[in-house]
């Protein structure tokens, strides 16, 4: 690719760092009573990709995302990126067997959803479909509570609570590539190389 072609942001990533030094006052995200300026929803994408990594995920993985446009979704899409990770959007208007035949055929590892949009429950949906999902390892709450018997259901906090931002993983979300790499894992360098290099 010549120089006059190249992207001025090879990547989703690289377009949101460059908006968060141009727009650093700025607010980014507005929801209901939410508002995230581009430094604070830099920092909220970090940590949703550093908690997706710690939760095994990695470049080409699928992470699902059945929710209505909120701050979370946002955040959630932007985190998928980091983490090199494949984002399949699922339409919100989805019944539970569309939505698990997304699941399923994509090979989701991890969704991201909610349990009440216009007085509908997509957990409830999901399992009512009795559709298997064998790659489906964690379901996380946008909104709402996790109180499901079911083990892979965690609330957006408690998911978010994973990123340990351990070295390896800080190296990896370091979101700057002038800054030198000196992770250990192989993953999370090759995360960062294809989100923002």
């Amino acid at each position: 690719m010549s120089e006059a072609t190249r992207p001025e942001w090879p990547s989703i990533p690289a377009l949101l760092v460059a908006s968060e030094r141009r727009h650093a006052e700025r607010v980014a995200v507005v929801d209901a009573s939410t508002a995230l300026t581009y430094p604070e929803l830099v920092a909220a994408a970090r940590r949703f990709a550093a908690a997706l990594i710690e939760s095994g995920i990695g470049p080409g993985d699928r992470v699902a995302i059945w929710c209505f446009n909120c701050a979370e979704w946002v955040v959630a899409a932007l985190g998928v990126f980091a983490a090199g990770a494949v984002l399949v959007p699922v339409n919100t208007r989805f019944k539970g067997h569309e939505a698990a035949d997304i699941l399923r055929r994509s090979g989701a590892r991890t969704l991201v959803t909610v349990k009440d949009f216009l007085g509908t429950d997509y957990l409830a949906l999901l399992e009512d479909a009795g559709v298997p999902l064998p790659a489906l390892e964690t379901v996380v709450l946008a909104r709402g509570r996790a109180d499901h018997a079911t083990d892979p259901v965690v609330d957006w906090t408690t998911f978010l609570d994973r990123a340990t931002l351990k070295e390896s993983n800080a190296a990896a979300l370091s979101w700057d590539p002038r800054t030198p790499r000196t992770s250990s894992s192989r993953r999370a360098r090759r995360a960062y190389q294809r989100a923002w290099l």
